[in-house]
């Protein structure tokens, strides 16, 4: 109790956790190296837990990110999709307007031709 500077219950406590650890069957007093090798190596664990728990909480947050970047590249693409389709569309469509200018055109010259010839 005055090592560990803890309370009575306290110390009954973790003599009595260090007991079901070691499972060595009695309950007598024990060394002060062994309960305080005990007492480390349950720090030890809680802080490899605490550890894991911030491992996993960064792999969490980490995967929320890039499932927000994956919806956003997502949208990008569908945008992107819809600015190349309508840039499709309009090609096709000045492409038609130049193929019947030339048709035209086409027409124009046969007619100025028809027209010198018969002078």
């Amino acid at each position: 109790m005055n090592h560990l500077n803890c309370t009575e219950m306290a110390a009954k406590q973790i003599l009595d956790d260090y007991h079901r650890y070691s499972n060595d069957g009695h309950y007598g007093p024990v060394e002060k190296h062994l309960i305080l090798d005990f007492i480390e190596t349950k720090q030890r664990e809680q802080r490899e837990r605490e550890a894991q728990h911030q491992a996993n909480i960064a792999n969490i947050e980490t995967s929320a990110t890039l499932k927000e970047q994956v919806k956003t590249l997502q949208e990008h693409v569908q945008i992107l999709r819809e600015m190349c389709e309508s840039s499709s569309a309009e090609a096709r469509k000045s492409y038609i307007q130049s193929l019947i200018a030339n048709f035209i055109s086409g027409i124009s010259i046969v007619i100025a031709l028809l027209a010198l010839v018969l002078r």
